[in-house]
Order: C-alpha cells, then structure tokens, then sequence
C-alpha cells in the first residue's frame, strides 16, 4: 500500500512541477530503443515480471561471474536543471558489506558519442540500504550535459554479487534545489 501511495505522490510531484523529457517503467515488457552492452560472459540486463516497482515489469541484471554489463537508454535531449530519477534494488551485503564484492552505477555520456562514460551515481554513495527494498534516488545533472543529446547507463560491475533491479526512470527539467531523500517505512523517497 505505502508504495502505491508513494508512487502516485511521486508522479504528481514529477509531472506537476516539471517537464518530462524522458520515462520509462518497462510497461511494455521489452527494450526497445535501449542497447545492452554484454560484457565477458554476455547479456544479463533481461525485462522480468518476478520483481518490479510499479509493474508489471522491471529490468534485472542477473548475478553472474566477472560481470561488465550496461543498459543504455535512448538519446535525451536535455534542457537546463535537469534531474534524473530512478527506483532500484540490490543486495546491500552482497554489493556494499561484507561483500563488497559489486558496484552498482549510472554513467552519462553524449549521445553515441566516442566520449568516456562518467559515473553519477553509485550504490555506495547512496549510504546504507536495506536488502532486496526499493529505493530511489534523484541526482541533478550538471551544466556541462545542458543542451545536449546524452544516453544514461546503468551498469554494474560485479564478480558473484547479486542481482541488481531497475524500474521507473523519469528525466526531467524544472528544478533539483533542496532535494531530500526520506523513509516511508521500508520504502526510501526523494522530495523537492
């Protein structure tokens, strides 16, 4: 019940106060116009219906040996003051401690651009978390990626870890000052 209560105050936070140039909740049950980038022992990023946010369904990325695997998103072009938000899940004692035996990001870079991909966000970073709970998480995007095709990736770099899940990404424009992230009971939201 707290996670439908909180996903439609989510939504009515995101959609009345700014503009969406990007969303997606993997409704549909496939990838189109994502890329996956498998890496030594291939595509782990699949669509599932055994765990998701708002369903029904969400993206894991299986739990695997020597894992390099990103989901690329579709081009966004970005306006000014741009947040990206996002819902996932992972196993803290297999990623964090005393397993620090993963890292769970998001990367940005210009739109199929020759550049690097430059990490934004990481489960670490995040703080404590409770295992196999939807969190969420809202970073602001700097001004440099004003006015310019970009592609976010979600990547995990793992060896034997767990598996990491991903589901209702919004990128919007309209403002990122005083965010706050707050509990619900098992449940982490992020307020303006």
């Amino acid at each position: 019940m707290y996670r439908y209560i909180l996903l439609i105050l989510v939504v009515l936070a995101t959609f009345t106060s700014a503009d969406v140039l990007f969303f997606e909740d993997f409704t549909s049950g496939n990838l189109d116009g994502w890329t996956l980038e498998p890496g030594e022992i291939g595509q782990r990023w699949i669509i599932s219906s055994q765990h998701f946010f708002t369903g029904p369904f969400g993206v894991i990325c299986e739990k695997g040996q020597d894992q390099d695997e990103r989901l690329i998103s579709p081009a966004v072009c970005l306006t000014s003051d741009i947040v990206i938000n996002f819902h996932w899940t992972t196993s803290y004692t297999w990623f964090v401690s005393p397993h620090d035996n993963g890292d769970y990001s998001l990367e940005i870079r210009e739109a199929g651009g020759p550049g690097e991909w430059v990490e934004i966000w990481n489960e670490e970073g995040f703080g404590l978390f409770d295992n196999w709970v939807w969190n969420e998480s809202e970073i602001g995007i700097g001004e440099y990626w004003w006015g310019h095709d970009v592609q976010f990736a979600w990547r995990i770099v793992a060896d034997k870890a767990a598996d990491a899940w991903l589901d209702t990404i919004t990128v919007s424009d309209g403002g990122s000052s005083d965010v706050q992230e707050t509990t619900f009971g098992a449940i982490k939201a992020t307020f303006r």
